[in-house]
Protein backbone atom coordinates (compact mmCIF):
# COMPACT_ATOMS: atom_id res chain seq x y z
CA UNK A 1 0.00 0.00 0.00
CA UNK A 2 2.83 2.40 0.87
CA UNK A 3 4.44 1.77 -2.52
CA UNK A 4 1.15 2.48 -4.29
CA UNK A 5 0.68 5.76 -2.40
CA UNK A 6 4.27 6.85 -3.03
CA UNK A 7 4.00 5.90 -6.71
CA UNK A 8 0.80 7.93 -7.00
CA UNK A 9 2.54 10.97 -5.44
CA UNK A 10 5.46 10.61 -7.83
CA UNK A 11 3.19 10.30 -10.86
CA UNK A 12 1.24 13.35 -9.68
CA UNK A 13 4.51 15.26 -9.26
CA UNK A 14 5.72 14.28 -12.71
CA UNK A 15 2.33 15.20 -14.23
CA UNK A 16 2.27 18.58 -12.45
CA UNK A 17 5.86 19.16 -13.54
CA UNK A 18 5.02 18.47 -17.19
CA UNK A 19 1.90 20.68 -17.22
CA UNK A 20 3.50 23.94 -16.17
CA UNK A 21 4.17 26.59 -18.77
CA UNK A 22 7.14 28.07 -16.94
CA UNK A 23 10.62 26.89 -17.79
CA UNK A 24 12.37 24.48 -15.48
CA UNK A 25 15.47 25.31 -13.48
CA UNK A 26 18.21 22.70 -13.19
CA UNK A 27 20.98 22.19 -10.69
CA UNK A 28 23.51 19.95 -9.02
CA UNK A 29 24.13 19.18 -5.36
CA UNK A 30 26.21 17.01 -3.09
CA UNK A 31 27.41 16.71 0.45
CA UNK A 32 27.53 14.74 3.66
CA UNK A 33 25.24 11.72 4.17
CA UNK A 34 24.75 10.47 7.74
CA UNK A 35 23.12 7.05 7.34
CA UNK A 36 21.51 4.93 10.03
CA UNK A 37 18.69 2.40 10.43
CA UNK A 38 16.29 0.75 12.80
CA UNK A 39 17.65 -2.80 12.74
CA UNK A 40 15.94 -5.73 14.45
CA UNK A 41 16.79 -9.42 14.63
CA UNK A 42 13.91 -11.64 15.84
CA UNK A 43 12.09 -8.47 17.05
CA UNK A 44 15.06 -7.43 19.22
CA UNK A 45 16.32 -3.97 18.29
CA UNK A 46 20.07 -3.86 17.66
CA UNK A 47 22.35 -1.00 18.68
CA UNK A 48 23.26 1.00 15.59
CA UNK A 49 25.38 4.06 14.99
CA UNK A 50 25.68 6.58 12.17
CA UNK A 51 27.75 5.76 9.10
CA UNK A 52 29.23 8.93 7.57
CA UNK A 53 29.52 9.09 3.80
CA UNK A 54 28.39 11.33 0.92
CA UNK A 55 25.74 11.90 -1.75
CA UNK A 56 25.76 13.44 -5.26
CA UNK A 57 22.92 14.34 -7.57
CA UNK A 58 21.02 16.66 -9.81
CA UNK A 59 17.54 18.13 -9.87
CA UNK A 60 14.94 19.89 -12.00
CA UNK A 61 12.53 22.39 -10.49
CA UNK A 62 9.38 23.95 -11.91
CA UNK A 63 7.15 26.63 -10.45
CA UNK A 64 3.46 26.01 -9.84
CA UNK A 65 2.79 29.35 -8.13
CA UNK A 66 5.04 32.20 -6.99
CA UNK A 67 5.67 30.36 -3.72
CA UNK A 68 5.27 26.68 -4.63
CA UNK A 69 7.60 24.56 -6.78
CA UNK A 70 7.82 20.87 -7.66
CA UNK A 71 11.38 19.52 -7.52
CA UNK A 72 12.37 16.13 -8.97
CA UNK A 73 15.82 14.77 -8.12
CA UNK A 74 18.13 11.93 -9.02
CA UNK A 75 20.62 11.22 -6.25
CA UNK A 76 23.34 8.65 -5.67
CA UNK A 77 23.76 8.13 -1.92
CA UNK A 78 26.04 5.94 0.17
CA UNK A 79 23.91 4.77 3.11
CA UNK A 80 24.34 2.18 5.81
CA UNK A 81 24.98 1.82 9.51
CA UNK A 82 27.31 0.23 12.03
CA UNK A 83 25.65 -2.52 14.07
CA UNK A 84 26.91 -3.47 17.53
CA UNK A 85 25.82 -6.94 18.65
CA UNK A 86 26.35 -8.32 22.16
CA UNK A 87 27.52 -11.93 21.96
CA UNK A 88 26.84 -14.76 24.44
CA UNK A 89 30.30 -14.37 25.99
CA UNK A 90 29.47 -10.69 26.82
CA UNK A 91 31.79 -9.33 24.15
CA UNK A 92 30.66 -7.00 21.40
CA UNK A 93 30.89 -7.47 17.66
CA UNK A 94 30.68 -4.55 15.23
CA UNK A 95 29.60 -4.93 11.62
CA UNK A 96 29.42 -2.17 9.04
CA UNK A 97 26.58 -2.32 6.54
CA UNK A 98 27.15 -0.25 3.39
CA UNK A 99 24.41 0.39 0.83
CA UNK A 100 24.65 2.30 -2.43
CA UNK A 101 21.22 3.60 -3.45
CA UNK A 102 19.78 5.78 -6.19
CA UNK A 103 17.06 7.99 -4.71
CA UNK A 104 14.35 9.71 -6.76
CA UNK A 105 12.59 12.29 -4.56
CA UNK A 106 9.56 14.26 -5.80
CA UNK A 107 9.30 17.24 -3.47
CA UNK A 108 6.92 20.11 -2.95
CA UNK A 109 9.00 23.20 -2.20
CA UNK A 110 7.41 26.14 -0.38
CA UNK A 111 9.27 29.45 -0.54
CA UNK A 112 9.10 31.12 2.86
CA UNK A 113 11.24 34.00 1.52
CA UNK A 114 13.17 34.51 -1.74
CA UNK A 115 16.21 32.83 -0.15
CA UNK A 116 14.69 30.23 2.20
CA UNK A 117 12.35 27.34 1.42
CA UNK A 118 10.92 24.21 3.04
CA UNK A 119 10.63 20.89 1.18
CA UNK A 120 8.69 17.67 1.70
CA UNK A 121 7.61 14.69 -0.35
CA UNK A 122 8.01 11.00 -1.15
CA UNK A 123 11.04 9.30 -2.64
CA UNK A 124 11.72 6.03 -4.38
CA UNK A 125 14.99 4.34 -3.39
CA UNK A 126 16.63 1.79 -5.71
CA UNK A 127 19.26 -0.46 -4.15
CA UNK A 128 22.33 -0.72 -6.39
CA UNK A 129 24.63 -2.60 -4.02
CA UNK A 130 24.79 -3.76 -0.41
CA UNK A 131 27.63 -5.26 1.59
CA UNK A 132 28.41 -6.12 5.20
CA UNK A 133 32.07 -5.81 6.13
CA UNK A 134 32.93 -5.83 2.38
CA UNK A 135 30.99 -9.06 1.69
CA UNK A 136 28.09 -8.69 -0.73
CA UNK A 137 24.62 -9.17 0.74
CA UNK A 138 22.53 -7.37 -1.89
CA UNK A 139 20.25 -10.41 -2.22
CA UNK A 140 19.18 -9.94 1.44
CA UNK A 141 17.37 -6.66 0.66
CA UNK A 142 14.49 -5.44 -1.50
CA UNK A 143 15.68 -3.74 -4.68
CA UNK A 144 13.17 -0.89 -4.29
CA UNK A 145 11.71 0.91 -1.28
CA UNK A 146 9.90 4.15 -0.53
CA UNK A 147 10.23 6.87 2.06
CA UNK A 148 9.48 10.46 2.98
CA UNK A 149 11.90 13.39 2.84
CA UNK A 150 11.70 16.66 4.80
CA UNK A 151 14.14 19.52 4.54
CA UNK A 152 15.07 23.15 4.13
CA UNK A 153 17.15 25.07 1.62
CA UNK A 154 18.88 28.46 1.89
CA UNK A 155 20.38 30.46 -1.00
CA UNK A 156 23.36 32.44 0.23
CA UNK A 157 24.74 33.86 -3.04
CA UNK A 158 23.68 33.93 -6.71
CA UNK A 159 22.51 30.38 -7.44
CA UNK A 160 24.46 28.71 -4.60
CA UNK A 161 22.60 27.13 -1.70
CA UNK A 162 22.97 24.94 1.37
CA UNK A 163 20.37 22.38 2.34
CA UNK A 164 19.48 20.07 5.19
CA UNK A 165 17.27 17.03 4.66
CA UNK A 166 16.00 14.07 6.67
CA UNK A 167 15.03 10.90 4.77
CA UNK A 168 12.92 8.27 6.53
CA UNK A 169 12.22 4.87 5.01
CA UNK A 170 8.58 3.82 5.31
CA UNK A 171 9.03 0.09 5.67
CA UNK A 172 11.23 -2.91 6.19
CA UNK A 173 13.71 -3.35 3.33
CA UNK A 174 15.11 -6.68 4.51
CA UNK A 175 14.28 -9.75 2.46
CA UNK A 176 15.41 -12.11 5.25
CA UNK A 177 12.95 -13.71 7.66
CA UNK A 178 13.17 -12.45 11.29
CA UNK A 179 15.33 -9.47 10.27
CA UNK A 180 13.92 -5.95 9.91
CA UNK A 181 15.89 -3.05 8.44
CA UNK A 182 14.35 0.43 8.06
CA UNK A 183 16.88 2.99 6.76
CA UNK A 184 17.06 6.70 7.47
CA UNK A 185 19.58 9.43 6.78
CA UNK A 186 20.39 13.06 7.43
CA UNK A 187 21.93 14.97 4.54
CA UNK A 188 23.83 18.25 4.69
CA UNK A 189 24.60 19.53 1.22
CA UNK A 190 25.63 22.39 -1.00
CA UNK A 191 24.49 22.98 -4.54
CA UNK A 192 24.10 25.29 -7.48
CA UNK A 193 20.91 26.08 -9.39
CA UNK A 194 21.16 27.33 -12.98
CA UNK A 195 18.48 29.81 -14.00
Amino acid sequence: MKKIIASAFMLFGAFAFAQQSTEANYGVKGGLNLGNAKYEIASVEQTTSVRTSFFLGGFAEKGITDQLNIQVEGQLAFNGTTVKTELDDFTNEKNTLTQIVFNIPVLAEYKVTDDFSLQAGPYLSLLLNSSEDNKSNTENFNTASVGLAFGAEYYFIDGFFVDLRYNQGLGDTSDVRNISYVPNSLQIGVGYKMK
